[in-house]
């Protein structure tokens, strides 16, 4: 099983990515997606919105 942890902002979003097998997690990958300084709020939930949407399709959680 995979789990995404995400840590909301919007300027900044961390997300983790961990996996739970035999009894077991393992750490799979984690990052933060940023967006620009002074951008339009609404821009900036697009760049999070997309950049999120590729971590789901790449990890499946």
């Amino acid at each position: 099983m995979r789990i995404i942890g995400i840590d909301p902002g919007y300027a900044i979003v961390g997300f983790g990515i961990i996996e739970y097998e035999s009894s077991r997690f393992k750490t799979v990958d984690y990052g933060a997606i940023t967006t620009p300084a002074g951008i339009d709020f609404n821009k900036r939930l697009k760049i999070i919105y997309e950049d999120l949407c590729q971590v789901l399709d790449i990890y499946k959680p």
